[in-house]
């Protein structure tokens, strides 16, 4: 569904894909993908995927705990009307 344009780097399907991984609806659970999908999607200045690539890092559990990152994001994220 979404990912035909994810693929084609259109950042909200990037973003709509990673919640289908990390969560692991009918495609399976790939927590290592849904990152790289969120981590896509908040480089091309995707709010929503700033502010959730920022919570990723500190409250995912499927995701690295990484302060600096996470606050990083979430100042991006910000700084971009989240």
């Amino acid at each position: 569904m979404f990912s035909k344009s994810a693929a084609k780097g259109l950042p909200e399907a990037q973003y709509l894909l990673c919640h289908y991984h990390f969560e692991g609806k009918g495609l399976g659970k790939d927590s290592s993908r849904g990152l790289a999908l969120l981590k896509a999607s908040a480089n091309q200045d995707f709010v929503e995927a700033q502010y959730s690539l920022g919570l990723a890092y500190l409250l995912n559990e499927d995701v690295p705990y990484e302060e600096e990152l996470g606050v990083t994001w979430l100042v991006i994220a910000a700084r971009h009307g989240h």
